[in-house]
């Protein structure tokens, strides 16, 4: 819905210009832009070029203030502004009259006499003016020399009658004035009120559908924890009962010192174990002579050394007692494996509550913060990961920082709609691209994915409240809509292309001072 400005309300409505009409017979309106954008009837007259929706500066030169910039930011009535007419010798003296919180504003004109400039030069008759203006009272001189004091006298009683009705007409004009100020405010507090239910509405119905992918994202670290806190619950028993009491200390030591240097290799598949260990036990045997060593390399592996950690193995296969060095150094490393796991886990648990928690926060007035999107977009994508792991294949290409100002929290909702609609849109099955780049003005974030073509009737309508193409109950055609006012209230765009692939793209102003 359009916010309309009194000025525009005042100019749209006939009474109301008439009345404009009546107390500034010279006068317009002009936008932020510096576009006309209405005209008293005689202000056309006296300026045949003048046109609704010409720049202001296409018909005249502002001569006092100097340019269209420092009237813009004129704010004392007091101040008279020159306008000179740029196809004739006309000049107007104005009066900014009105101004609006969006850079709009009312000039109020009259036209600059002078023994060779008269008002009938300037198209304009005694009829064009109000009574009680200095130009109306110039032309009844001049008509008075020229038709007597009787119809002098006749005019006299006319402009009385006129100042009563302008008076009139000024009252009307305050009163309407003051009920469309009324009217407009309430109208706001309205949009405002439904605006946060719909906000409210779209982000509970997000969360009911990312509950059941959050869950088990939550349950897949916990059980990690609770099975490696296991293991080493029966590690300690094992130790406390059997000791290492028999076994050198220096043994133990180096043990440990190759254990706080160890780097953890990353997860392996069953399949990829299996090779580990086979090529560690050819390797122990071919190496070291080792009769069992199938037992040994799977002892090994278990506890994540691999054939490439030649330090650990050469710590256990070159002590004088193999099987305590071994029995120490795989103790040491399964404790150590398992106090990492639950490191790891408890982090990805904490990350899942954190993202949970920017997405979910509720801001009765919304703050502002300076921050790096591809951290907000990597929460949204850990709410997302159940949802992904079966049939997306994700692509990530976030290398720049971005740095943007504003509250994360809403745009956590733009990453989580445009995420959502891309994989209901490949049906959960397909490829997913983010990409960004960054100049010096703008971040743009394009999150593109091989779904079906987007129908050019349906992308027409995309970003209307209420339009959805989902069946009844799954989908309440808010979400884009919600997205662009985001993305709009951040002085940034969202666009649409669909062809073989369909990109979303989002542009937002960067931060100031951050490159």
């Amino acid at each position: 819905m359009e916010n309309h400005t009194d000025l525009e309300l005042l100019g749209s409505n006939y009474h109301a210009r008439e009345l404009i009409e009546a107390v500034a017979p010279l006068s317009l309106f002009v936008d932020a832009q510096g576009t006309v954008t209405w005209h008293s009837t005689g202000m056309g007259k006296s300026v045949p070029m003048l046109e609704k929706g010409v720049a202001l500066t296409d018909v005249f030169a502002v001569v006092r203030p100097a340019g269209i910039e420092n009237l813009q930011q004129l704010n004392d009535p007091r101040y008279f502004v020159v306008l000179a007419e740029r196809r004739s010798t006309n000049r107007f003296k104005c009066t900014k009259v009105a101004s609006q919180n969006n850079g709009g504003f009312m000039l109020a004109c009259s036209p600059m006499l002078s023994e060779r400039n008269s008002p009938t030069h300037y198209g304009l008759s005694v009829s064009d003016f109000a009574p009680h203006d200095i130009i109306a009272e110039y032309l009844f001189v001049m008509k008075a020399n020229q038709m007597g004091m009787r119809e002098a006298n006749e005019l006299i009683h006319s402009i009385s009658s006129k100042n009563k009705e302008l008076e009139q007409a000024r009252k009307d004009l305050v009163y309407l004035n003051t009920r469309l100020e009324e009217k407009a405010a309430k109208t706001e507090e309205t949009l405002n009120q439904a605006k946060s239910e719909l906000l409210e509405g779209e982000k509970l119905a997000m969360l009911g559908r990312l509950a059941a992918g959050v869950a088990h994202e939550m349950n897949t670290p916990l059980g990690a924890i609770t099975s490696s806190a296991d293991n080493l619950s029966s590690i300690l028993r094992a130790m406390f009962k059997e000791g290492f009491e028999n076994t050198d200390h220096s043994i133990i030591a180096e043990a440990c010192k190759l254990a706080d240097e160890f780097t953890a290799h990353d997860t392996l598949t069953s399949r990829q174990e299996r090779a580990e260990r086979k090529l560690l036990s050819e390797y122990l045997e071919t190496q070291y002579g080792i009769p069992d060593s199938a037992t040994h390399a799977a002892a090994l592996v278990e506890c994540g050394v691999l054939g490439s950690d030649k330090d650990i193995i050469e710590h256990i296969y070159l002590s004088e007692d193999v099987e305590k060095a071994l029995q120490a150094t795989t103790t040491i490393m399964r404790i150590r494996k398992s106090v990492s796991t639950i490191e790891v886990a408890a982090q990805k648990a904490a990350n899942v509550v954190r993202a949970l928690k920017s997405y979910v926060r509720n801001d009765s007035v919304l703050s502002t913060a300076v921050f790096d999107v591809r951290r907000s977009i990597q929460d949204v994508l850990l709410l997302f990961s159940n949802q992904m792991k079966k049939g997306i294949e994700l692509h990530m290409d976030l290398n720049q920082k971005m740095m943007v100002q504003g509250n994360e929290s809403e745009l956590s909702k733009v990453w989580s709609n445009l995420i959502a609609n891309a994989l209901y849109a490949m049906e959960y099955s397909g490829n997913l691209w983010i990409e960004g780049t960054t100049d010096s003005t703008y971040i743009t974030l394009r999150f593109t994915n091989d779904g079906p073509r987007i129908p050019e009737e349906v992308k027409a309508r995309l970003f209307e409240p209420f339009y959805t193409t989902k069946p009844i109950g799954e989908g309440s055609g808010m979400g884009l809509s919600i997205v662009m006012n985001i993305v709009a209230s951040l002085n940034g765009s969202l666009e649409v292309e669909s062809d073989e692939r369909t990109t979303f793209t989002v542009t937002l102003p960067k931060a100031p001072s951050h490159d």
